[in-house]
């Protein structure tokens, strides 16, 4: 089976590529943007025309900084939206399966219970606003697509490919700090890269899977505060101590759903993720740093 992944040097993009180029079930064609311009459709274009005929197309290619989106919102649409218009075209001129990765983030977060697929979109900022017209361009143009809408995600590779993410972020400043802060008003799915792969494997393996929308993220929920405190604890860093705050005590260039949880009653016919507490002991033990002294 011929894969192409676009985006494969980022924090889903690269664990993607190394398990499908480990299995010989699976030839692995990769491009990023440091060479093809995700914000140029007409290189896009350019790409798909002197490209071989591939069995599936993943897409991975997406600008994740959501305070830089807001800031930026012209580049933002370009890239999250805007590039899925001929990457789709394609797909739909070759009758080929596209397996994009969408937001939690198109969600308001006015909800009190996990969102499922069904719910009403209504993005708060340009991120998930970008991202939801990405979704719309796959559906107007396509019929063969899985469009898996990930939260909170978290890889060894890093947001942009540096290394660094929430979990990462909370491990720094542990390190650094006895006291950390983190908002208790904020509620997430948080989700592991190496759980997201798992899934995606099932999809290739799974060709009469019906095509569609789904929600992924590890299971169950928990707020920035409750997940650093899991950090700390899995590390057993005993003298360091997390502090709740408000959100408004912690302002931010972006405006954030407050409730996040998504379902994954839908996928979980096909893989059931683990628990976000589980993926993130994985997690800790992928990076080297359970059992390791971090002071």
């Amino acid at each position: 089976m011929k894969i192409l992944i676009l985006g494969n040097k980022g924090q889903l993009g690269s664990d993607l590529t190394k398990a499908l180029s480990a299995n010989s079930s699976y030839t692995t064609l990769t491009t990023d943007s440091d060479e093809v311009n995700f914000e140029n459709p007409s290189e896009l274009e350019e790409l798909f025309n002197h490209l071989d005929k591939v069995d599936y197309v993943i897409n991975c290619a997406a600008w994740t900084n959501t305070n830089l989106c807001e800031q930026n919102p012209s580049k933002a649409f370009l890239i999250n939206a805007h590039s899925l218009n001929p990457i789709s075209k394609y797909c739909n001129k070759h009758s080929i399966p596209l397996i994009h990765f969408s937001t939690d983030y198109v969600f308001d977060g006015d909800k009190a219970t996990p969102y499922c697929e069904t719910d009403l979109v209504n993005p708060i900022n340009v991120y998930g606003d970008s991202k939801l017209k990405g979704e719309q361009y796959i559906i107007a143009n396509h019929k063969k697509y899985y469009i898996l809408r990930i939260a909170s995600v978290f890889g060894a590779q890093g947001i942009g490919g540096k290394g660094i993410n929430i979990i990462d972020t909370i491990v720094s400043k542990a390190r650094e700090n006895h006291e950390i802060k983190f908002v208790t008003d904020q509620v997430i799915s948080p989700t592991y890269t190496q759980e997201v792969v798992k899934c995606v494997l099932k999809i290739l393996q799974t060709p009469d899977f019906e095509y569609g929308i789904y929600h992924f993220a590890c299971q169950g929920a928990c707020t920035y505060f409750e997940l650093a405190n899991k950090v700390v604890e899995l590390l057993g860093l005993k003298n360091v101590k997390v502090l709740p705050i408000s959100s408004k005590d912690f302002p931010t260039v972006i405006k954030r759903p407050r409730y996040c949880a998504l379902s994954t009653e839908k996928i979980s016919k096909l893989y059931s993720p683990k628990r976000w507490e589980d993926a993130l002991h994985d997690y800790l033990k992928e990076k080297g740093y359970l059992g390791k002294e971090l002071f």
